[in-house]
């Protein structure tokens, strides 16, 4: 008997992979729509493996399956929304990250009055960080005290 469907679609079930025929007959509604195949399937098993009666009994689905969602679809569809709600957050604090800067960049340009649009927001952060900012007085830090504007934010 041929393949009627699938990847080995038109080959003999002889001639199937002992995996593919050992998952083809573990599928329950395989097994209900199409048994003469899973039947032959069988058959060439019984010869690669043996116990032909142990495993039609244990394999022959009389009734058609559920339908539904399998449980571990759901599992994996959890993890999934579990996964873009971390990414979303992570995108949500970046965001806000950047914000911060952007506004502590433009008070620190308003303080020491850069024209607009001669530095970058990111320029402005590392002249101050540097104490190169015009009109800027160097800066001291205080014993044990992070200089890293970064670190702030």
């Amino acid at each position: 008997m041929e393949m009627t469907f699938g990847a080995y679609r038109g080959k003999p079930v002889a001639d199937m992979p002992t995996w593919y025929l050992l998952w083809f007959v573990s599928q329950e509604s395989l097994r209900y729509a199409h048994w003469p195949l899973v039947e032959a399937a069988l058959h060439e098993l019984h010869g690669r493996l043996g116990q032909w009666d142990a495993l039609v009994a244990e394999l022959h689905v009389i009734e058609a399956p559920q339908r539904g969602r399998a449980p571990w679809r759901a599992k994996q569809k959890e993890a999934k929304r579990a996964e873009n709600r971390r990414l979303h957050a992570e995108r949500q604090r970046e965001a806000l990250r950047k914000e911060t800067r952007d506004r502590m960049a433009w008070q620190l340009a308003h303080r020491y009055n850069v024209p607009s649009g001669t530095m970058t927001a990111e320029q402005i952060l590392e002249a101050f960080e540097a104490g190169t900012l015009p009109g800027q007085a160097p800066r001291k830090a205080a014993a044990g005290a992070d200089t890293e504007f970064s670190d702030l934010v």
